[in-house]
Protein backbone atom coordinates (compact mmCIF):
# COMPACT_ATOMS: atom_id res chain seq x y z
CA UNK A 1 0.00 0.00 0.00
CA UNK A 2 2.84 2.40 0.77
CA UNK A 3 5.30 1.20 -1.87
CA UNK A 4 5.09 2.09 -5.54
CA UNK A 5 3.93 -0.96 -7.48
CA UNK A 6 4.70 -1.79 -11.10
CA UNK A 7 2.30 0.05 -13.38
CA UNK A 8 1.19 2.58 -10.76
CA UNK A 9 1.85 6.30 -11.00
CA UNK A 10 1.99 6.59 -7.19
CA UNK A 11 1.65 4.36 -4.16
CA UNK A 12 -1.95 3.36 -3.40
CA UNK A 13 -1.93 5.22 -0.07
CA UNK A 14 -1.06 8.48 -1.85
CA UNK A 15 -3.96 8.07 -4.25
CA UNK A 16 -6.29 7.17 -1.39
CA UNK A 17 -5.30 10.26 0.63
CA UNK A 18 -5.71 12.54 -2.39
CA UNK A 19 -9.29 11.30 -2.85
CA UNK A 20 -10.19 10.90 0.82
CA UNK A 21 -13.13 13.32 0.84
CA UNK A 22 -14.74 11.64 -2.17
CA UNK A 23 -14.15 8.18 -0.75
CA UNK A 24 -15.80 8.81 2.62
CA UNK A 25 -18.57 11.21 1.61
CA UNK A 26 -21.26 8.53 1.35
CA UNK A 27 -20.18 6.44 4.34
CA UNK A 28 -22.01 6.25 7.66
CA UNK A 29 -20.05 7.46 10.72
CA UNK A 30 -19.30 3.90 11.87
CA UNK A 31 -18.03 3.05 8.39
CA UNK A 32 -15.81 6.14 8.41
CA UNK A 33 -14.29 5.04 11.72
CA UNK A 34 -13.59 1.57 10.33
CA UNK A 35 -12.14 3.07 7.17
CA UNK A 36 -9.78 5.34 9.13
CA UNK A 37 -8.65 2.41 11.25
CA UNK A 38 -7.90 0.36 8.13
CA UNK A 39 -5.96 3.21 6.53
CA UNK A 40 -4.04 3.61 9.78
CA UNK A 41 -2.94 0.00 9.51
CA UNK A 42 -1.85 0.62 5.91
CA UNK A 43 0.17 3.64 7.01
CA UNK A 44 1.77 1.70 9.85
CA UNK A 45 3.42 -0.55 7.27
CA UNK A 46 5.58 2.40 6.17
CA UNK A 47 9.02 1.78 7.70
CA UNK A 48 10.36 5.28 7.08
CA UNK A 49 9.28 7.25 10.16
CA UNK A 50 9.16 10.75 8.58
CA UNK A 51 7.12 9.39 5.65
CA UNK A 52 4.80 7.54 8.03
CA UNK A 53 4.26 10.70 10.09
CA UNK A 54 3.54 12.71 6.95
CA UNK A 55 0.99 10.14 5.73
CA UNK A 56 -0.69 10.07 9.13
CA UNK A 57 -0.88 13.87 9.23
CA UNK A 58 -2.52 13.89 5.80
CA UNK A 59 -5.00 11.22 6.91
CA UNK A 60 -5.98 13.31 9.92
CA UNK A 61 -6.25 16.67 8.09
CA UNK A 62 -10.01 16.38 7.53
CA UNK A 63 -11.02 15.31 11.05
CA UNK A 64 -8.63 17.85 12.59
CA UNK A 65 -10.14 20.63 10.45
CA UNK A 66 -13.66 19.58 11.52
CA UNK A 67 -12.58 19.52 15.16
CA UNK A 68 -11.03 22.97 14.80
CA UNK A 69 -14.27 24.34 13.36
CA UNK A 70 -16.27 22.88 16.24
CA UNK A 71 -13.89 24.41 18.78
CA UNK A 72 -14.09 27.80 17.06
CA UNK A 73 -17.89 27.68 17.09
CA UNK A 74 -17.93 26.68 20.73
CA UNK A 75 -15.58 29.52 21.61
CA UNK A 76 -17.70 32.01 19.64
CA UNK A 77 -20.94 30.98 21.32
CA UNK A 78 -19.39 30.82 24.80
CA UNK A 79 -17.96 34.33 24.58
Amino acid sequence: FVQLQLGEAMPFIEELLMNLTNIIQDLEPSQIHTFYEAVGYMISSQNDVPSREQLLARLMDLPNASWGEMMAQATATAG
